[in-house]
């Protein structure tokens, strides 16, 4: 990385031939993502690195450092898919579907996104990384810097007030 940080392009190439796979592996694998997608993602990660380098720390280990920039990548792209998804599936319901089926999903959707709103920040991010991305506290904890115990922590908490909340609207868990 030292080599990279003095704009050395061989050892880009390098860094690029020994994480490509990986992190190609650990954006299909730890986010389910569509490989089309994940390719994509695996060039915006690199190029992020390249016009980043100079922020890297030397104390903290490349590999985690390149995981959280393809950790965040992977996650605005997500956003943007789940946008767009939601989008297209509110054009595509028409009068043939089931009217009070659409409705019904989309206030459960809707209870759902409230309550995990109401979740401290932590709270909401240990959940989904946790819960949504399928990620163990070992993997969280090297991607956020803070102490597994913290975490679970956290994760408790933010499931108790989850369920408080979605139980405080009646919410129907069938």
């Amino acid at each position: 990385m030292r080599e990279f940080a003095g704009c050395s392009l061989g050892a880009y190439t390098i860094l690029y031939e020994r994480y490509n796979n990986r992190i190609l592996n650990f954006v299909v694998r730890s986010f389910k993502m569509d490989f089309d997608y994940a390719e994509e993602i695996v060039q915006q990660v690199f190029i992020k690195m390249f016009e980043n380098k100079y922020t890297y720390k030397t104390h903290f280990q490349f590999s985690t450092w390149l995981y959280t920039i393809a950790r965040n990548k992977t996650i605005d792209v997500l956003r943007v898919i789940k946008r767009e998804t939601v989008l297209e599936s509110a054009e595509k319901a028409t009068a043939q579907d089931n009217p009070s089926a659409i409705i019904e999903s989309k206030e459960k959707s809707k209870l759902i996104l409230e309550a995990i709103g109401t979740l401290s920040a932590n709270q909401r991010e240990v959940l989904i990384m946790r819960y949504k991305l399928g990620l163990s506290f070992q993997e969280i904890a090297e991607i956020t810097s803070i102490k597994i115990n913290t975490l679970k922590s956290h994760a408790k908490r933010g499931l108790e007030k989850l369920e408080a909340k979605l139980k405080e609207i009646d919410y129907d868990f069938a």
